[in-house]
Protein backbone atom coordinates (compact mmCIF):
# COMPACT_ATOMS: atom_id res chain seq x y z
CA UNK A 1 0.00 0.00 0.00
CA UNK A 2 1.75 3.40 -0.97
CA UNK A 3 2.03 5.68 1.63
CA UNK A 4 -0.50 8.05 -0.14
CA UNK A 5 -3.29 5.85 -0.12
CA UNK A 6 -2.65 5.42 3.88
CA UNK A 7 -2.55 8.59 5.09
CA UNK A 8 -5.74 9.43 2.95
CA UNK A 9 -7.37 6.01 5.01
CA UNK A 10 -5.95 7.17 8.68
CA UNK A 11 -7.31 10.82 7.80
CA UNK A 12 -11.07 8.77 6.95
CA UNK A 13 -10.98 7.70 11.06
CA UNK A 14 -11.23 11.30 12.80
CA UNK A 15 -13.28 12.57 10.05
CA UNK A 16 -16.35 9.81 10.19
CA UNK A 17 -16.24 10.10 13.69
CA UNK A 18 -16.88 13.72 13.64
CA UNK A 19 -19.74 13.30 11.18
CA UNK A 20 -21.38 10.52 13.31
CA UNK A 21 -21.64 12.73 16.07
CA UNK A 22 -22.51 15.73 14.79
CA UNK A 23 -25.32 14.55 12.40
CA UNK A 24 -28.70 14.27 14.59
CA UNK A 25 -32.13 13.65 12.79
CA UNK A 26 -34.27 16.38 12.80
CA UNK A 27 -36.72 17.22 15.72
CA UNK A 28 -40.53 15.99 15.34
CA UNK A 29 -42.65 18.63 15.26
CA UNK A 30 -45.68 16.45 16.70
CA UNK A 31 -48.39 19.28 17.34
CA UNK A 32 -48.22 22.60 15.38
CA UNK A 33 -50.26 25.28 16.31
CA UNK A 34 -48.05 27.91 15.19
CA UNK A 35 -49.47 30.98 13.89
CA UNK A 36 -48.43 30.29 10.03
CA UNK A 37 -50.19 26.73 10.41
CA UNK A 38 -53.37 28.42 12.29
CA UNK A 39 -53.56 31.10 9.83
CA UNK A 40 -54.96 33.61 11.97
CA UNK A 41 -54.56 35.58 15.01
CA UNK A 42 -56.80 37.31 17.56
CA UNK A 43 -54.37 38.81 20.48
CA UNK A 44 -50.44 38.55 20.66
CA UNK A 45 -49.76 40.22 24.05
CA UNK A 46 -51.20 38.62 26.58
CA UNK A 47 -48.35 38.97 29.46
CA UNK A 48 -48.22 35.13 30.48
CA UNK A 49 -46.60 35.28 34.18
CA UNK A 50 -46.87 32.22 36.43
CA UNK A 51 -47.81 33.77 39.41
CA UNK A 52 -50.40 36.25 37.75
CA UNK A 53 -52.22 34.81 34.34
CA UNK A 54 -50.86 31.66 32.47
CA UNK A 55 -52.14 29.71 29.64
CA UNK A 56 -52.45 25.82 28.70
CA UNK A 57 -53.71 24.94 25.42
CA UNK A 58 -56.03 21.50 24.88
CA UNK A 59 -53.39 19.21 22.32
CA UNK A 60 -54.26 15.69 21.48
CA UNK A 61 -51.47 13.09 20.95
CA UNK A 62 -52.63 10.21 18.75
CA UNK A 63 -50.13 7.67 20.33
CA UNK A 64 -47.72 7.49 23.41
CA UNK A 65 -45.12 9.99 23.03
CA UNK A 66 -41.85 11.63 24.33
CA UNK A 67 -41.88 15.17 24.34
CA UNK A 68 -38.75 16.84 24.07
CA UNK A 69 -39.47 20.72 23.89
CA UNK A 70 -42.01 23.09 23.06
CA UNK A 71 -42.23 26.56 21.21
CA UNK A 72 -44.91 29.42 21.92
CA UNK A 73 -45.63 32.49 19.78
CA UNK A 74 -46.16 35.40 21.15
CA UNK A 75 -45.46 39.45 21.23
CA UNK A 76 -42.14 40.29 20.09
CA UNK A 77 -41.07 42.56 22.81
CA UNK A 78 -41.99 39.92 25.39
CA UNK A 79 -39.38 37.20 26.18
CA UNK A 80 -35.54 36.68 26.19
CA UNK A 81 -33.25 33.78 25.79
CA UNK A 82 -32.83 32.51 28.97
CA UNK A 83 -36.13 33.60 30.61
CA UNK A 84 -36.33 30.94 33.23
CA UNK A 85 -40.04 29.10 32.47
CA UNK A 86 -42.40 27.02 33.56
CA UNK A 87 -44.01 24.01 31.85
CA UNK A 88 -47.14 22.60 32.99
CA UNK A 89 -49.20 19.45 31.81
CA UNK A 90 -52.71 19.12 32.39
CA UNK A 91 -54.71 15.76 31.77
CA UNK A 92 -58.20 16.88 30.60
CA UNK A 93 -59.88 13.19 31.20
CA UNK A 94 -63.76 14.51 30.48
CA UNK A 95 -62.88 16.70 27.60
CA UNK A 96 -63.67 19.77 29.90
CA UNK A 97 -61.42 22.28 31.55
CA UNK A 98 -57.46 20.94 33.08
CA UNK A 99 -58.09 18.82 35.40
CA UNK A 100 -54.83 17.20 37.45
CA UNK A 101 -51.15 18.10 36.88
CA UNK A 102 -49.37 15.51 35.59
CA UNK A 103 -46.19 17.09 35.06
CA UNK A 104 -45.08 20.25 35.79
CA UNK A 105 -40.84 21.50 35.68
CA UNK A 106 -38.99 24.63 35.37
CA UNK A 107 -36.76 25.64 32.42
CA UNK A 108 -35.61 27.84 30.27
CA UNK A 109 -36.12 29.89 26.82
CA UNK A 110 -33.13 28.18 24.73
CA UNK A 111 -33.75 29.90 21.52
CA UNK A 112 -36.04 32.76 19.90
CA UNK A 113 -36.44 33.15 15.97
CA UNK A 114 -39.34 34.18 13.25
CA UNK A 115 -40.09 30.44 12.60
CA UNK A 116 -43.70 29.92 12.11
CA UNK A 117 -44.35 33.69 11.86
CA UNK A 118 -43.85 34.63 8.42
CA UNK A 119 -47.24 35.94 7.92
CA UNK A 120 -47.46 37.06 11.35
CA UNK A 121 -44.39 39.72 12.27
CA UNK A 122 -45.56 40.99 15.66
CA UNK A 123 -45.11 37.59 16.77
CA UNK A 124 -41.65 35.33 17.22
CA UNK A 125 -41.31 32.04 18.49
CA UNK A 126 -39.84 30.82 22.04
CA UNK A 127 -38.36 27.37 22.26
CA UNK A 128 -37.64 25.21 25.17
CA UNK A 129 -35.56 22.17 24.55
CA UNK A 130 -36.60 20.20 27.85
CA UNK A 131 -33.82 19.48 30.59
CA UNK A 132 -35.78 16.13 31.25
CA UNK A 133 -37.90 14.39 28.35
CA UNK A 134 -41.44 14.22 29.61
CA UNK A 135 -43.23 10.92 28.86
CA UNK A 136 -47.38 10.67 27.44
CA UNK A 137 -49.71 8.45 27.08
CA UNK A 138 -52.04 8.85 24.36
CA UNK A 139 -55.13 10.97 25.05
CA UNK A 140 -55.57 14.81 25.43
CA UNK A 141 -54.09 17.27 27.82
CA UNK A 142 -53.90 20.82 28.57
CA UNK A 143 -50.17 22.46 28.18
CA UNK A 144 -48.90 25.48 28.82
CA UNK A 145 -45.26 27.31 29.45
CA UNK A 146 -45.44 30.68 30.88
CA UNK A 147 -42.88 32.91 32.74
CA UNK A 148 -41.07 32.33 35.75
CA UNK A 149 -40.46 35.57 36.61
CA UNK A 150 -41.00 37.83 33.98
CA UNK A 151 -44.02 37.39 31.30
CA UNK A 152 -43.30 35.81 27.98
CA UNK A 153 -46.59 36.45 26.67
CA UNK A 154 -48.83 34.04 24.72
CA UNK A 155 -50.60 34.65 21.10
CA UNK A 156 -53.83 33.30 20.65
CA UNK A 157 -56.32 32.93 17.57
CA UNK A 158 -59.96 32.28 17.30
CA UNK A 159 -60.50 28.42 17.23
CA UNK A 160 -61.72 26.53 14.88
CA UNK A 161 -61.47 23.07 17.04
CA UNK A 162 -63.48 24.43 20.07
CA UNK A 163 -62.34 25.63 23.44
CA UNK A 164 -58.67 25.07 23.66
CA UNK A 165 -57.09 27.94 25.72
CA UNK A 166 -57.34 28.24 29.30
CA UNK A 167 -56.11 30.52 31.47
CA UNK A 168 -55.22 30.63 35.67
CA UNK A 169 -53.01 32.18 38.27
CA UNK A 170 -50.43 30.45 39.82
CA UNK A 171 -51.38 27.12 40.75
CA UNK A 172 -54.70 27.75 40.82
CA UNK A 173 -56.73 25.37 38.47
CA UNK A 174 -56.92 27.12 34.77
CA UNK A 175 -60.46 27.76 33.76
CA UNK A 176 -61.72 27.71 29.78
CA UNK A 177 -61.33 30.83 28.50
CA UNK A 178 -63.60 30.98 25.08
CA UNK A 179 -63.39 30.15 21.69
CA UNK A 180 -59.73 30.15 21.44
CA UNK A 181 -56.74 28.42 20.49
CA UNK A 182 -53.11 28.82 21.87
CA UNK A 183 -50.15 29.43 19.43
CA UNK A 184 -47.29 26.26 20.30
CA UNK A 185 -45.60 23.81 18.58
CA UNK A 186 -45.07 20.11 20.95
CA UNK A 187 -41.74 18.79 19.71
CA UNK A 188 -40.35 14.98 19.96
CA UNK A 189 -36.81 15.27 19.12
CA UNK A 190 -35.45 11.53 17.66
CA UNK A 191 -32.26 9.95 18.70
CA UNK A 192 -29.21 11.21 16.91
CA UNK A 193 -28.30 8.76 13.98
CA UNK A 194 -25.31 8.28 12.16
CA UNK A 195 -25.66 8.97 8.13
CA UNK A 196 -25.06 6.22 5.62
CA UNK A 197 -21.83 8.14 4.04
CA UNK A 198 -20.50 8.86 7.44
CA UNK A 199 -21.11 5.18 8.48
CA UNK A 200 -19.29 4.35 5.19
CA UNK A 201 -16.38 6.65 6.03
CA UNK A 202 -16.03 5.05 9.21
CA UNK A 203 -15.71 1.47 7.63
CA UNK A 204 -12.69 2.52 5.59
CA UNK A 205 -11.39 4.61 8.34
CA UNK A 206 -10.94 1.16 10.34
CA UNK A 207 -9.70 -0.37 7.67
CA UNK A 208 -6.66 2.10 7.78
CA UNK A 209 -5.96 2.22 10.89
CA UNK A 210 -6.05 -1.96 11.12
CA UNK A 211 -3.77 -1.56 7.78
CA UNK A 212 -1.60 0.71 10.07
CA UNK A 213 -1.44 -1.22 12.66
CA UNK A 214 -0.72 -4.62 11.30
CA UNK A 215 2.43 -3.01 9.24
CA UNK A 216 3.81 -1.40 12.00
CA UNK A 217 3.53 -4.97 14.04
Amino acid sequence: MTRVVRVLLSGLLPAALALTSASPAAAAIIVDLSPDTVGRVALTGLPNLYSDQNYATRVTLAQDTTLTGMDIYSDIALGRIGDAVIVTIYSNPTMGPPSTIVSQFNDLIDAIDTDGTANFTSMNRKYSLFNVPVNLVAGTYWIGMSGAVSAIGQGVAASQIGQALAFGAGAAKPNVYGNYVGFLRLRSDPVATPEPGALSLLGLGLLGLGLRRRRAA
